[in-house]
C-alpha cells in the first residue's frame, strides 16, 4: 500500500485510529478504513491500493460493517464523525 496522504483524510487520523481500536479492527481492516477516509470509494480502487483482489476487499468491507454495525462506506464515515472517542484528561 502506498503511503497515505494525510492531507486528503476526511476525518482526523486520531479519530480513525480510535474508531478502529474501539471496534477491534485488524491492521488490514484499518488500512482499508484509512483509504476509505481518504475518499477512495470503489472496491476496485481499494483493492488496487491494498494489493488484494476485489473479492477480498468486499469481504473485508463486510467484516468492517459487521464489527461497526454499519452497512455502507457513508455510514462508516458518519459513524466515525458522530462517535469520537472521549478525550483523555
Amino acid at each position: 500500500m502506498k503511503k497515505i496522504d494525510k492531507e486528503n483524510l476526511l476525518v482526523t487520523e486520531k479519530a480513525i485510529l480510535d474508531f478502529a481500536e474501539k471496534n477491534r479492527l485488524s491492521p488490514r481492516e484499518k488500512d482499508l478504513l484509512m483509504l476509505v477516509c481518504c475518499g477512495l470509494e470503489s472496491n476496485e480502487e481499494l483493492a488496487r491500493e491494498l494489493g488484494i483482489t476485489i473479492g477480498t476487499t468486499r469481504r473485508m468491507a463486510h467484516d468492517i460493517y459487521a464489527k461497526t454495525r454499519t452497512s455502507s462506506k457513508f455510514e462508516l464515515l458518519r459513524s466515525i464523525i458522530r462517535n469520537p472517542c472521549p478525550k483523555n484528561p
